[in-house]
């Protein structure tokens, strides 16, 4: 069988690494047409070849299976489920399969749902291969009594997350010899591109997005779980994986070329989604035709004493606060260097926090901070019986803060001061007039992702949600100030989140 698929699919380096990931889940996404779905079904030939192999072993051998003979199925219990949203849009995959599998496995039948848009493959070997739909969100309710050995959703941004979870849970298997190949696996684009006339509900848009690729948008990164057995309180890691992928992985030249020209001509949020793989650049998004990865987004590097320190904090306790640290450069270049997201804190706990951060960057001595910067006035708010404000415990526990400009017309200012930015770089020799470290995640996210207000498209939308934007927008009227309004423009698991540990909120730990 294997000399068969090596004639019929040869996976490129991008396909290699994610066949050999041995991770509870993956996510294999980005852009549009590296060939996602060609390795997605072709992800499971170990499991196959397995199977074959087993039928192969001496009589009397206690893990021989039998070879179906056209009148007796083999006898394998192993089941892959292959799915997408709608039957309509299995139609290529499906043609594809029956191409290779019977090439692969003469002895393979194809049995036909009643549906007339999908169906299941009957290897010799007894194992199936199934290729399914899940329309309606409770549609999930279908693969409920089943077990299977891999599930591979294509297109998992047109998936809803409960149908994701349900058919998830059953994965199992009652052959203890398939138990190493236990496995969920998926692709996607970062948009969802609805096919054809089919209508589906996809309750959250963003929840790919927030379970794979915010813990670690960079991607390639093993993050676990911890989760304890209620039987006997035995622990077990449950780990997962995003792999990124850009047309540029497709070994097609032509293809690549092709593919790439027509994507040029396509809008700015399609471009940076499907031709580079950006989660972030939405349709709508107010700063989209501005804000450039390879332009705003670098590595971190020394930042030189001679730069103005400050940092910005939009404060939240049942909500998301969130502090970022900035530098000015000589030349009004705003760095944006370091991040940090906390829920469920006190101000005393955030300003120790602070302090700890700021001695590790030496901008803070015997548990006192040298610099200040831009707070939301909340944080002076005098609530109940509380015998001081936040202002003061952050006072007393070393770090000090100026009220941040929320006066009328600040906030179109401030966005008007961030687009003035993100231009300064057009022209002849021009820096970047901002730039975020990468680890500067949530904030990244906001300015790429921030739609238009609904009743002013001149203005962001101010939702409860963008806290990382509402630092950064105080941070820009600050700067503005210490610059002089000179901006040149041309045509942890401990609640804490910092910089690449951000993946500590989605309940998982350190990476492995």
């Amino acid at each position: 069988m294997s000399e068969h698929q090596e004639y019929l699919y040869q996976p490129s380096a991008w396909g290699k690494v994610f066949h050999g990931l041995k991770t509870n889940e993956a996510l294999g996404a980005g852009s549009a047409g590296p060939g996602k779905t060609t390795v997605l079904l072709n992800n499971d030939w170990d499991i196959v070849n397995h199977e074959h192999e087993r039928c192969k072993l001496p009589r009397g051998h206690p893990h021989r299976l039998e070879f179906g003979d056209g009148r007796n199925p083999g006898t394998s219990v192993a089941w892959i489920l292959f799915l997408r949203r709608t039957s309509p849009m299995l139609d290529q995959t499906l043609k594809r399969a029956l191409r290779i599998f019977r090439r692969v496995d003469p002895g393979v039948r194809f049995v036909q749902d009643n549906t007339g848009g999908s169906g299941t493959f009957m290897f010799s070997s007894g194992l199936h291969y199934q290729f399914a739909s899940c329309r309606d969100i409770g549609a999930y309710e279908r693969f409920m009594s089943n077990e299977y050995v891999a599930v591979n959703f294509d297109e998992l941004v047109q998936f809803d997350k409960e149908q994701y979870d349900q058919i998830k849970s059953r994965i199992r298997t009652s052959d203890p010899l398939l138990e190493k190949f236990l496995r969920c696996r998926a692709m996607s684009n970062p948009v969802m591109r609805r096919e054809g006339e089919e209508n589906f509900t996809v309750r959250n848009k963003n929840w790919v997005r927030e379970r794979f690729v915010d813990p670690e948008p960079m991607g390639g990164v093993v993050l676990k779980k911890k989760v304890i057995r209620e039987k006997d309180q035995s622990e077990e890691w449950r780990t997962r994986i995003y792999l990124p992928a850009t047309l540029y992985d497709n070994p097609d030249v032509a293809f690549v070329r092709q593919y790439e020209l027509n994507l040029l001509d396509a809008p700015p949020h399609m471009q940076r989604a499907l031709l580079f793989g950006d989660w972030y650049m939405t349709e709508g998004s107010f700063f989209g035709e501005y804000w450039k990865e390879n332009v705003h987004s670098c590595e971190s590097f020394p930042i030189p004493k001679t730069w103005i320190r400050f940092r910005s904090m939009d404060w939240g306790f049942k909500t998301y606060g969130c502090i970022h640290w900035w530098a000015l450069s000589p030349d009004d270049t705003l760095v944006c260097e370091r991040e940090l997201t906390f829920k469920g804190k006190m101000a005393f706990e955030v300003a120790r926090k602070i302090v700890e951060i700021e001695e590790g960057m030496g901008l803070a001595h015997g548990g006192v901070s040298e610099i200040t910067g831009p707070a939301d006035d909340q944080i002076r708010e005098e609530r109940g019986d509380a015998s001081s404000t936040k202002e003061q415990e952050f006072i007393n526990n070393g770090v000090s803060w100026v009220m941040a400009n929320k006066t009328a017309g600040s906030r179109k200012r401030a966005s008007e001061l961030l687009v003035k930015r993100l231009k300064a770089h057009r022209g002849r020799n021009r820096e970047p007039g901002i730039l975020l470290f990468n680890c500067c995640h949530r904030l990244k996210r906001d300015i790429a992702d921030l739609q238009s207000d609904k009743d002013d498209q001149n203005m962001p939308n101010d939702g409860p949600s963008n806290h990382w934007y509402a630092s950064c927008r105080y941070a820009l009227s600050y700067a503005d100030v210490l610059s002089g309004g000179v901006i040149s423009e041309s045509v942890d698991d401990d609640g804490f989140f910092e910089g690449n540990d951000n993946r500590g909120q989605y309940g998982y730990g350190e990476a492995v």
